[in-house]
């Protein structure tokens, strides 16, 4: 099995700031380690610039309501709507 590293990208929607970061692998596991990651390094200003978050439908996204569930909602998309 092949695992190519990919981006994660985070926009905040009303004032457009950027956080990309790098994953090691499209799997939840990654995506679950860098969004613990990155709520340590944030510390208390996590829940501050995260209110919520709203991701595709993506199985790489499936422990996300998990992981955030005591920080903030978490959203999923509908798919085939804009």
């Amino acid at each position: 099995m092949k695992t190519d590293s990919v981006l994660l990208t985070l926009v905040e929607r009303q004032t457009r700031f950027e956080i990309i970061l790098k994953l090691k692998g499209k799997e939840k596991e990654s995506v679950n380690q860098t969004i613990s990651q990155l709520r340590k390094s944030a510390g208390d200003t996590f829940s501050k610039v995260f209110k919520t978050i709203t991701s595709d439908n993506g199985s790489e996204f499936a422990g996300l309501h998990e992981a955030l569930q005591e920080t903030l909602d978490v959203y999923f998309s509908h798919p085939y709507a804009s």
